[in-house]
């Protein structure tokens, strides 16, 4: 790895390695926290739909018994 008539040191390189490791492992881990975020949203929006079906049905159900009333 050049740039600009820099020469670079082996340890130099290996410190550049590390560097890129690190901060790859660190963009994989915020990568994970984010899927895990949009996954628990996904849940809570199928769980909160469900329960609003669920009330619109009775809704539905005691409005047809009182018309039949």
């Amino acid at each position: 790895m050049q740039s600009i008539g820099v020469r670079l040191t082996e340890q130099d390189l290996a410190a550049i390695k590390i560097q890129t490791k690190y901060r790859q492992y660190r963009a994989k881990l915020r990568v994970a926290a984010i899927r895990e975020e949009r996954a628990a949203v996904k849940i809570q929006a199928g769980y909160h739909g469900w329960v609003a079906r669920k009330q619109v049905r009775q809704i539905k159900y005691y409005a047809a018994l009182v018309k039949i009333n």
